[in-house]
């Protein structure tokens, strides 16, 4: 029986679920972003869930829902490997490709971590609500 990940497209976002585009619609257009700029987003929500208490974060859906999709010429198995390039100390976390209606998405999911992570330019992220907000590291 094939699992149904339709949840991830109709729950709001929220303190243990966000959702990130792949693409720019900005200006009536629709183009893919480069994959280190999705990377950059994926690495602070991780940091920042991983810090406060875990979650789930979906690549390849809008923030209305709308499931557009990973670009073909991503993949996953490269995305994880440069993850570790952005996280410190190293982030343990689960990440699988997934269907949701016509379309490949990715989900990552990390627990709470007992260790602080930062990004690899220093700052340190916390997840509040809906949001990824800096705090100072002691």
């Amino acid at each position: 029986m094939e699992e149904s990940w339709s949840w991830v497209a109709e729950r709001p976002e929220g303190q243990f679920l966000e959702r990130k585009s792949c693409y720019d619609r900005s200006g009536g257009r629709f183009t893919a972003r480069a994959l280190r700029d999705v990377l950059d987003d994926v690495a602070e929500t991780l940091v920042a869930m991983a810090n406060a208490d875990g979650g789930t974060l979906v690549v390849g859906v809008e923030d209305d829902g709308e499931a557009t999709g990973v670009p073909e010429q991503y993949s996953l198995e490269r995305a994880k490997r440069q993850l570790d390039d952005h996280i410190q100390p190293r982030l343990s976390f689960r990440a699988k490709e997934v269907p949701l209606g016509d379309q490949r998405i990715w989900l990552f999911e990390t627990d709470w971590s007992f260790e602080v992570h930062h990004l690899s330019d220093g700052r340190y992220l916390l997840r509040i609500n809906d949001q990824n907000q800096p705090f100072a590291a002691q």
